[in-house]
């Protein structure tokens, strides 16, 4: 019989306008608490002097890490699969796009199965658009072409990806306007169809809305970004897996700049020695998701102590929380 150890839950949060306490007392020798933050816009540019070259999500058994590196006719984009322990599993990078022009700003999300790489393409003529490609578990790249996820006139770049309720979920900062910036979004199901050709939109509203985010959780996706208009303030909105757009809602309208905006919880590098079968999130405010990843808006102001539970596939169950401060 296989022996029972404790579970190891590791909570890692992504989170603009928050305020985070130091790093509670270590709950137990195989457990730990890690905090990251991610953004990619520079002060005095609309989209910053320079998008966001790294992505990296988990799969089922390690990470895939994509980047830009320089290559014969512009940048690549590239990947290596990462096993728990930190090696890597390929000997090589693998190559994901490798056209005329420039493959940048990556993101990635997983499917259970599969991840969807997506990016800013600049293959054809003068203008950025969003493309996509498939990597099985294995390491092969299933759309060697690229999935032509918007390829409107004027450009569009800066992508997020997440996977909500069995299909990919994909944003992307949108000058079709030729005026503004605005947010965009798009489908693709795990089999690699768009099911939203052009896009739809995501937020139009007045003046330039960037730096867009997207996590799933609660049956959702929410799309965060950067309102430019109103002294850049962090504007949101939940997109269901069949494509409607919710009301935009704000999530920061502080005095002071607020930019690029990002929002997650990720419970993914949490190990046991079996199988982890479930992962429940309480937010602290009443509010409770279940996922390996999800995302979570707090309504008011104030200290909410976040608790990320894992059991096993022997019903054994363990626990790291985390309080933050909301402003």
């Amino acid at each position: 019989m296989r022996r029972s150890l404790p579970l190891c839950a590791l909570l890692l949060a992504a989170a603009c306008g928050e305020e985070h306490s130091t790093l509670p007392p270590t709950l137990g020798a195989s457990r730990d608490l890690a905090l990251v933050a991610s953004g990619d816009l520079a002060p005095g540019s609309p989209l910053g002097s320079e998008s966001r070259q790294i992505a990296v999500a988990a799969g089922r058994s390690g990470w895939l890490v994509v980047w830009s590196r320089p290559g014969g006719a512009g940048e690549d984009l590239v990947a290596l699969r990462v096993a728990p322990s930190g090696e890597p599993l390929d000997a090589t990078p693998i190559v994901i796009s490798r056209q005329s022009g420039d493959e940048q700003s990556p993101a990635v999300a997983f499917d259970g199965q599969d991840w969807l790489v997506v990016w800013q393409d600049h293959r054809v003529g003068p203008y950025l658009n969003i493309y996509a490609a498939r990597v099985s578990a294995g390491g092969t790249v299933l759309d060697p072409g690229g999935i032509p996820v918007c390829t409107q006139d004027d450009h569009q770049r800066s992508p997020s990806v997440a996977f909500v309720e069995g299909v990919f979920v994909v944003v992307w900062a949108d000058r079709r306007a030729q005026t503004n910036w605005d947010v965009y979004g798009a489908r693709v199901t795990p089999d690699g169809a768009l099911l939203d050709p052009g896009g739809f939109p995501v937020t139009t509203a007045p003046g330039h809305q960037i730096a867009p985010y997207v996590a799933a959780g609660g049956g959702v996706a929410l799309a965060v970004w950067q309102d430019a208009l109103f002294d850049a303030s962090v504007q949101a909105a939940r997109i269901t897996p069949s494509g409607s757009v919710g009301p935009a809602f704000p999530v920061s309208t502080a005095a002071f700049l607020q930019s690029a905006p990002a929002v997650a919880f990720d419970g993914s590098a949490s190990t046991d020695d079996g199988a982890i079968v479930t992962y429940l999130w309480e937010f602290g405010d009443g509010s409770e998701a279940n996922g390996r990843t999800v995302s979570h808006t707090f309504a008011v102001p104030g200290t909410y102590e976040v608790t990320l539970w894992v059991t096993d596939d022997l019903a054994q169950a363990s626990s790291i929380s985390h309080v933050i401060k909301v402003k």
